[in-house]
């Protein structure tokens, strides 16, 4: 992929990212005016242990969705202002963990009572965010595995890889339609599974970024692995974020570790 080529696939990832963030924001704030809007009823909690010290809150659940919209268009603009003119194999895939947290914001459409009241819909905004959950991890990791020089001739058939992995996994992989979660979203089935495999992918990711500060013992790359860590926790803690404890954290913690990591990810192609 040329840098033009990549540029251009950045700068309408971006301008289809912020259209995608004022529809849904608007659809959701005109369905809210007309009272139109419900928290789900019965909806089970991740964390139901943290219920008698934490208590849920609605109202942080959509915020947490609306963050993750403003993100991705932040972090597009970043991208394709930062990079424009620096060959960096690793933010192509960083655009996939973009557009897997684009996939998981589509949460912000199942509390409309239209949508709601629609099975097919929320069945398609499940598959959607635990398709955006699995690619999200895999994107990181196929950044920090896929970066070497002799992988800039592989990065679109290592993309849409990625990509075919985790849409196939999050169609075929079962759903409990029987409620919803104080996330907004339909429950998929084995969660233990999921969130080992997001374990797996984050340690192996860790694991690579640490072996390549070995290897390079520049500063600037332990800050890139500092500041991974503090991006996918915050990253978690905001998928999960049905509370006013977890939303504030993830959203300092998600925002700084992005802005470090891309700094750091940058600095080390200006010596090079």
């Amino acid at each position: 992929m040329t840098l033009k080529t990549r540029n251009r696939f950045i700068l309408i990832f971006t301008l289809l990212s912020i259209i995608q963030a004022l529809y849904g924001i608007s659809y959701f704030v005109l369905n809210l005016l007309n009272s139109n809007v419900a928290a789900p009823e019965n909806a089970v909690r991740s964390f139901s242990f943290l219920s008698p010290l934490i208590p849920y809150s609605f109202t942080a659940s959509v915020a947490s969705i609306i963050i993750f919209h403003i993100y991705v268009c932040a972090a597009s603009i970043m991208v394709f202002l930062t990079f424009e003119k620096t060959q960096a194999p690793e933010i192509t895939f960083f655009m996939g963990f973009l557009l897997g947290i684009d996939f998981d914001a589509s949460r912000i459409f199942v509390p409309v009572n239209g949508i709601l009241n629609s099975s097919w819909s929320l069945f398609f905004i499940a598959r959607l965010v635990l398709t955006g959950r699995i690619l999200c991890p895999m994107a990181l990791l196929f950044a920090t595995l896929l970066r070497e020089n002799e992988q800039r001739h592989n990065i679109e058939r290592n993309f849409l890889i990625m990509l075919i992995v985790s849409s196939f996994t999050g169609l075929i992989f079962p759903l409990r339609s029987s409620f919803l979660t104080t996330t907004n979203t339909i429950p998929w089935g084995y969660p233990r599974i999921i969130k080992i495999y997001n374990l797996i992918v984050v340690f192996l990711t860790a694991l690579t970024m640490l072996n390549n500060f070995y290897q390079t013992k520049s500063r600037d790359a332990l800050i890139v692995v500092i500041s991974y860590v503090i991006m996918i926790c915050g990253y978690f803690l905001l998928c999960s974020a049905d509370n006013y404890i977890f939303l504030p954290a993830g959203i300092f913690l998600f925002f700084a570790g992005t802005f470090y990591y891309l700094k750091k990810n940058h600095s080390n192609y200006l010596w090079k």
